[in-house]
């Protein structure tokens, strides 16, 4: 995996992982969800439909696909990735750290629901995001690294991780979302 992470995406191979990484984690997300449910793991709904009531479009977009996408990018892909690149961590050590931002990305996307409604005794609401969230966070970290963050070009990178999450984000809000958004 190595080999292929150091041969930089570009031009259409870019577009193409862009697309491949959309769809691929969009299924992994949901397979999780399904399994998780058959096994009596209750979700909260994918969308907070309160908080789409009344929201003018571009507040909307400006936050959930612009804002948010862009600072979860920074604080899990950029940031930690770009430091291990620059401090030539080995391969494996950079894997951990793309397994370990996963993994938190993935559990603050269920615990933080429950934190901001004041229910700090739903800890382990985050877990089960693990599997859903962190599966998606872990392909965006491989996306940044295959985009340019292997060989160094961190702005690239940022820009192609937060595409597809931007991407990912869009089809969520517009699939499970029963709010007609105008």
């Amino acid at each position: 995996m190595r080999r292929w992470l150091e041969a930089e995406a570009t031009g259409k191979r870019m577009y193409g992982l862009i697309v491949a990484v959309v769809l691929v984690s969009l299924m992994c997300s949901l397979f999780a969800a399904m399994i998780l449910q058959s096994l009596g793991v209750e979700l909260p709904p994918v969308v907070d439909e309160s908080k789409l009531l009344g929201t003018p479009f571009i507040p909307l977009v400006a936050h959930y696909i612009i804002l948010a996408v862009l600072l979860e990018e920074i604080i899990f892909r950029f940031i930690p990735l770009s430091v291990a690149v620059r401090m030539k961590c080995s391969f494996t050590k950079l894997m951990a750290i793309a397994i370990a931002s996963s993994v938190i990305f993935g559990f603050l996307h269920g615990i933080l629901p429950a934190l901001k409604r004041g229910d700090a005794m739903e800890f382990m609401n985050g877990v089960p995001f693990i599997f859903i969230q962190g599966v998606s966070g872990f392909l965006l970290s491989i996306a940044f690294l295959k985009c340019g963050g292997y060989a160094g070009k961190f702005e690239k990178a940022l820009l192609a991780s937060t595409a597809i999450h931007g991407l990912e984000n869009s089809i969520i809000l517009l699939l499970f979302s029963s709010t007609r958004l105008a």
